[in-house]
């Protein structure tokens, strides 16, 4: 799993307003409505929005840091869901190259 502090862009001692400023301006960048079709986009949105959960809840953040887990079943969720998205992605691209050849 990628480290929830650097896909917000932040540090480990970044304040809750720190935490929420960074998260609209990754959650702005990254939404379906800005790019439409985009797939990674969404992937990316969805880890922000994880990354966003995790860290702005106090007590989820203190077992986050403590041991690098989230453990929230709506964690386990969200990264299938990306792991379907980047997979679809992945097999897009290989259908195309295999397609042009």
């Amino acid at each position: 799993m990628s480290d929830l502090y650097r896909v917000l862009g932040i540090g480990r001692r970044a304040t809750i307003d720190r935490i929420t400023k960074a998260y609209r301006k990754l959650a702005m960048k990254h939404h379906a409505d800005r790019n439409p079709g985009d797939d990674a986009a969404k992937a990316q949105y969805a880890l922000v929005q994880l990354a966003y959960e995790v860290l702005s809840d106090d007590a989820r953040r203190a077992q986050y840091d403590a041991t690098g887990e989230t453990a929230a079943p709506k964690v386990n969720q969200t990264l299938t869901e990306i792991a379907q998205v980047l997979s679809g992605l992945f097999v897009g691209i290989v259908e195309s190259i295999v397609n042009q050849g």
